[in-house]
């Protein structure tokens, strides 16, 4: 299919470029590439919103210097241009999110990726933040949700990781097939999918994980959702927003009774865990 295409130089490019991908991302654009002196987005014709493009804060501020054009790029062959990018991301000395075509050492986990217009291979920081901290929790029989699964990653390394089930839910089309694909490519079963937003949350259900990758603003709006089907006694993970924006997080989290357990940050993005009594 076609895709519109950003392209931005920006100045200065950090944090700048991260903001930019979080605006972006919250206007339909739904993949990035960083570029030597700024940034390259993509988002389908249908997805555009003009309006909402030209309210993009980064755009409006004075601190910055962005200059940037749009063009529309014919349909093409996306997954062998995204295969011919990607490298594999060591999470820790044990694991490693690779595609199938990558020679590496050899690692306790290994993850595979099918490399796709979806976010969640591990190369964001956010997903790579998410990915690590779940090597240093007890996922032994737990029950886990993942929000905003996008590539699926999260839950299949739950599950790899000891977990008794999963649950991963996105608003994307692409997403879901993008999760099927992964679990199927993981030799992963026990993980259900589900099409849709915090809706999707059934009543009476609980989980002992609860993973949400999406971005500050869905996160402070939903945050009661998750943790209405929270365990007492869980644990909930966030990501998906700046280290500016951990007192924002952590002030929702705190009314609904939740208790810090970690801060972690890398390049200017965040994640957050806490517990529910």
């Amino acid at each position: 299919m076609p895709y519109i295409q950003f392209s931005a130089t920006v100045f200065p490019k950090q944090p700048a470029t991260d903001i930019l991908i979080a605006e972006l991302a919250e206007v339909g654009f739904e993949s990035f590439e960083e570029t030597s002196d700024g940034l390259l987005a993509w988002v389908q014709p249908g997805e555009f919103d003009k309006e909402a493009f030209g309210k993009i804060f980064l755009f409006h501020d004075s601190a910055y210097a962005i200059g940037y054009n749009l063009k529309e790029i014919p349909d093409r062959n996306w997954n062998e241009l995204w295969e011919s990018n990607f490298t594999p991301i060591e999470l820790n000395p044990q694991a490693v999110i690779k595609a199938v075509f990558h020679k590496t050492r050899e690692y306790d986990y290994e993850f595979l990726i099918s490399p796709k217009m979806a976010f969640g291979t591990g190369h964001h920081e956010t997903t790579w933040l998410m990915a690590n901290e779940l090597f240093k929790i007890d996922l032994q029989d737990k029950t886990v949700l993942d929000m905003g699964c996008g590539t699926g990653i999260l839950a299949i390394i739950a599950r790899k990781l000891g977990g008794k089930s999963a649950v991963a839910i996105d608003i994307e089309e692409p997403a879901i097939d993008n999760t099927y694909d992964h679990l199927e490519l993981n030799n992963t079963d026990g993980v259900e999918v589900r099409l849709g937003g915090e809706e999707q949350l059934r009543e009476n259900e609980n989980f002992d994980i609860i993973l949400a990758n999406i971005n500050r603003n869905v996160l402070t709006r939903d945050m009661s959702s998750y943790e209405k089907v929270l365990s007492a006694g869980g644990i909930i993970l966030f990501s998906g927003f700046f280290a500016t924006d951990v007192e924002i997080i952590t002030a929702t989290a705190t009314k609904l009774g939740l208790s810090s357990v970690s801060v972690n940050t890398k390049n200017n993005w965040a994640q957050l865990t806490f517990r529910k009594p």
